[in-house]
């Protein structure tokens, strides 16, 4: 009983719901740029050649820009590294160069809204009806692009480099740190949005079990993907006559880029 007077008068501490509504708005925002971006290159893929796999449009910069991988060379951009900088983004020499506005992302990221609007506006009962889709149409798209991948030339080595454990890694404190922002941003831990969603439920409801099950399942979704990352990260390694490692780097380009190369 103590424990829970004391989870009690925690909930009714002040600030605690302020706190995570401004987390969850925050998230929103940063997921919803995300959003955008996906859109973005998905009605550019719509196009007989892709515009991210030649150095030849107008964003390009000829003289760094490598329509294969650049590899260890360093004054060296791939054709999709430069679109996802001076096409997307339209990256400038700093934040004091704000640079124009860029009405295309503007527009992307106002439907990203006008889709999120849409999703929820009716309350928990379209929501629900909502995540039917959302919740599995990812696992077919995961599973499709698997399929694909793991027939390509390379992938093999990719997926070896995925398995296979360097076990002095678990003494780098930056594993430790990227491992524990994965799981508070995939399960969404102190966001308020499970807290919210669980209070939909049954009094009786088993909540141990379903934290037993979202917490495996996006454990699980993390290893699949990962199948399908470094199954193309194969690919591109074979292609380039790299070395895995080679490619297999961090940051956003990895997942986007790697896609849109092997894609």
């Amino acid at each position: 009983q103590t424990r829970l007077s004391f989870l009690f008068s925690l909930c009714r501490s002040p600030g605690v719901g302020l706190s995570t509504v401004v987390i969850s708005f925050v998230l929103c925002t940063y997921y919803n740029v995300l959003m955008a971006w996906a859109l973005y290159y998905l009605f550019h893929s719509f196009r007989s050649t892709l515009p991210w796999q030649s150095c030849n449009s107008t964003w390009n910069i000829p003289q760094n820009c490598s329509s294969g991988f650049p590899g260890n060379a360093t004054h060296l951009q791939s054709a999709s590294q430069q679109f996802f900088d001076h096409k997307l983004l339209e990256k400038t020499g700093g934040i004091d160069q704000p640079g124009s506005m860029r009405w295309e992302l503007f527009g992307v990221l106002l439907l990203a809204w006008v889709i999120v609007y849409l999703c929820i506006f009716k309350g928990v009962k379209s929501t629900g009806k909502v995540v039917y889709f959302t919740a599995t149409f990812p696992y077919l798209i995961l599973t499709a692009l698997l399929i694909n991948n793991v027939q390509l030339p390379g992938a093999k080595n990719g997926i070896l480099y995925f398995v296979t454990p360097v076990w002095s890694k678990l003494l780098d404190v930056q594993v430790w740190v990227n491992a524990a922002a994965q799981i508070f941003n995939s399960i969404g831990i102190g966001f308020g949005s499970m807290m919210s969603l669980a209070s939909y439920n049954k009094f009786n409801n088993n909540i141990l079990r379903d934290t037993l099950i979202v917490s495996l399942a996006n454990s699980a979704t993390s290893i699949l993907a990962g199948f399908v990352i470094f199954s193309a990260i194969g690919y591109m390694a074979h292609l380039h006559n790299l070395p895995v490692d080679d490619i297999a780097t961090d940051g956003n380009y990895t997942v986007a880029g790697v896609r849109s190369k092997a894609a």
